[in-house]
Protein backbone atom coordinates (compact mmCIF):
# COMPACT_ATOMS: atom_id res chain seq x y z
CA UNK A 1 0.00 0.00 0.00
CA UNK A 2 1.30 3.34 -0.40
CA UNK A 3 -0.93 5.26 1.68
CA UNK A 4 -0.19 5.18 5.38
CA UNK A 5 -2.07 2.92 7.33
CA UNK A 6 -3.69 4.98 9.69
CA UNK A 7 -4.71 7.28 6.70
CA UNK A 8 -6.76 4.70 5.46
CA UNK A 9 -8.21 3.57 8.34
CA UNK A 10 -9.34 7.07 8.88
CA UNK A 11 -10.66 7.93 5.17
CA UNK A 12 -11.22 4.79 3.38
CA UNK A 13 -14.74 2.59 3.30
CA UNK A 14 -13.46 0.39 0.66
CA UNK A 15 -14.55 -2.77 2.53
CA UNK A 16 -10.97 -4.85 0.80
CA UNK A 17 -8.45 -1.69 2.10
CA UNK A 18 -9.90 -2.06 5.54
CA UNK A 19 -9.66 -5.79 5.22
CA UNK A 20 -5.98 -5.80 4.17
CA UNK A 21 -5.14 -3.31 7.22
CA UNK A 22 -4.65 -5.67 9.88
CA UNK A 23 -2.14 -7.74 7.38
CA UNK A 24 -0.43 -3.99 6.61
CA UNK A 25 0.00 -3.54 10.79
CA UNK A 26 0.92 -7.23 11.17
CA UNK A 27 3.33 -6.61 8.92
CA UNK A 28 4.85 -3.23 10.47
CA UNK A 29 4.79 -5.12 13.64
CA UNK A 30 6.99 -7.93 12.61
CA UNK A 31 9.37 -5.44 10.89
CA UNK A 32 9.91 -2.75 13.74
CA UNK A 33 9.03 -4.81 16.70
CA UNK A 34 11.99 -5.86 19.18
CA UNK A 35 10.17 -8.88 20.42
CA UNK A 36 6.99 -11.19 19.36
CA UNK A 37 4.48 -12.08 22.13
CA UNK A 38 4.04 -16.18 21.60
CA UNK A 39 0.30 -16.13 23.36
CA UNK A 40 -1.92 -13.16 25.01
CA UNK A 41 -1.59 -12.33 28.45
CA UNK A 42 -2.15 -16.37 30.05
CA UNK A 43 -3.82 -16.23 33.98
CA UNK A 44 -2.73 -19.96 34.28
CA UNK A 45 -1.90 -20.98 37.72
CA UNK A 46 -1.35 -24.49 39.36
CA UNK A 47 -3.35 -24.83 42.94
CA UNK A 48 -2.53 -27.10 46.11
CA UNK A 49 -5.52 -27.90 47.99
CA UNK A 50 -4.12 -30.43 50.11
CA UNK A 51 -2.96 -27.88 52.09
CA UNK A 52 -5.17 -25.14 51.78
CA UNK A 53 -8.87 -24.16 50.42
CA UNK A 54 -10.88 -21.27 49.01
CA UNK A 55 -8.99 -20.93 45.80
CA UNK A 56 -10.75 -19.22 42.81
CA UNK A 57 -12.18 -21.53 40.27
CA UNK A 58 -14.65 -22.28 37.74
CA UNK A 59 -17.40 -22.24 40.73
CA UNK A 60 -15.92 -18.81 42.91
CA UNK A 61 -14.02 -17.20 40.06
CA UNK A 62 -13.45 -14.48 42.24
CA UNK A 63 -9.72 -14.04 40.85
CA UNK A 64 -7.41 -15.01 38.54
CA UNK A 65 -5.29 -18.04 39.54
CA UNK A 66 -1.95 -16.52 38.11
CA UNK A 67 0.08 -14.34 41.26
CA UNK A 68 1.08 -10.88 40.09
CA UNK A 69 -2.14 -9.87 38.82
CA UNK A 70 -4.75 -6.80 39.54
CA UNK A 71 -6.98 -9.29 40.91
CA UNK A 72 -4.03 -11.07 44.13
CA UNK A 73 -5.82 -9.24 47.14
CA UNK A 74 -9.44 -11.06 47.30
CA UNK A 75 -7.11 -14.04 46.39
CA UNK A 76 -5.18 -14.01 49.31
CA UNK A 77 -8.16 -13.11 51.85
CA UNK A 78 -10.50 -15.86 50.46
CA UNK A 79 -7.25 -18.94 50.87
CA UNK A 80 -6.75 -20.31 53.86
CA UNK A 81 -5.50 -22.98 55.81
CA UNK A 82 -7.27 -26.49 55.51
Amino acid sequence: MSTPTSAIARTSSDPGELLALPGELQRVYVENAPSLPLFASPLWGVLNTSLFVGFPGRGRAYAGASPGQADTLPALVEIAPR
